[in-house]
């Protein structure tokens, strides 16, 4: 497990650290890359590598978690609390959503990207009310699943012990109703008009407080609600693909979308001259073009894939080829 995230995660951040660093023109020291790992200081954005790194180092602990829908709600309602109590450093009394906030638009603008000018207890607190709810939904989806089969579409709802092997009469029209191609497709359909009005709310939440002049940074962390509606969203339609062979797109999409997180502060800083809607607009497919470019090149030049966010993938066939060799061979 550590050796595939660290692998998956550590040498693409460390570059893109070390860019970023030369960016900024600040001298390096032999210390700073302590301080990029634990901290993400090379970059306002890069907090939450540091806060994967953490959750990782507590993976054996929160694994023996077992799941119980009280204990997730629990921990997205503490979330939600963090966020309300923050939301008074906004001067907003409620969060800010679809737009709107009781906070004037001239106290929003004045917001730091990072922890600029806060304590980082207050900061990092608001990281990681949201960083360890989706943390545990992930660790925990197996069973959410199995719990809860409402969430996969009907027809890749496994067959529990107690129910018969030969359904008779109406309950097997039933289940053919279920299975049909217009019940699937209508289904798929009404999962992705929910992470497309999901992208819409954090679109336009996103952009209203960037049009204020608010910093990129502090624009998105103010919006927490609407990112986590439309992760939630994503989660749900993503239970649509089956697990055993998802599609090709989706294995590339996935596996590129760790570089779209990594550089797509570069394209917001050499597009900061267009108007926030048209930059927002703009962004969002020249990081994706960008990061799916670089994968292309990481999977065909092993060497660079190290690099890049696949050193998991090309040392693991390394690893199993050297052990299917024969001894002799080895």
């Amino acid at each position: 497990f550590y050796r595939n995230r660290l692998l998956r995660i550590l040498p693409p951040f460390l570059l893109v650290s070390f860019l970023y660093a030369l960016e900024s023109g600040e001298p390096i020291s032999i210390l700073d890359p302590v301080l990029w790992l634990f901290g993400g200081t090379a970059h306002y954005h890069l907090y939450f590598v540091a806060i994967l790194l953490y959750l990782y180092l507590l993976y054996p602990l929160l694994r023996e978690i077992p799941y119980k829908p009280s204990y997730l709600i629990g921990l997205f309602a503490l979330g939600l609390f963090l966020h309300l109590i923050n939301s008074l450093r906004y001067q907003s009394p409620l969060p800010v959503f679809m737009g709107f906030t009781l906070a004037p638009a001239g106290s929003l603008a004045t917001i730091h990207p990072g922890s600029a000018g806060e304590h980082w207890t207050i900061i990092w607190t608001e990281y990681f009310a949201w960083a360890v709810p989706f943390f545990m939904m992930g660790l925990w989806m197996p069973e959410i699943v199995k719990r809860h089969p409402w969430l996969k579409p009907a027809n890749q709802r496994a067959v529990t012990i107690s129910e018969p092997a030969v359904m008779a009469g109406s309950e097997a029209v039933e289940r053919n109703q279920e299975n049909s191609p217009i019940k699937r497709w209508s289904g798929f359909a009404f999962r992705i008009t929910l992470v497309f009005l999901g992208f819409l709310l954090v679109f336009n939440d996103f952009v209203a407080g960037y049009e204020t002049g608010m910093h990129p940074d502090p624009a998105g962390r103010v919006w927490r609600i609407s990112v986590g509606l439309y992760a939630l969203a994503l989660i749900f339609a993503m239970l649509s693909i089956p697990s055993k062979q998802p599609p090709v797109w989706v294995k590339k999409l996935s596996r590129a979308s760790f570089l779209v997180y990594l550089i797509h502060p570069l394209w917001i800083e050499a597009t900061k001259f267009l108007h926030p809607w048209h930059q927002t607009q703009i962004v969002i497919p020249l990081s994706w073009i960008t990061a799916l470019g670089l994968y292309e090149l990481a999977v065909a030049i092993p060497g660079m894939g190290l690099f890049l966010g696949e050193g998991d993938r090309s040392l693991g066939q390394l690893f199993r080829r050297d052990r299917d060799l024969p001894q002799t061979d080895k």
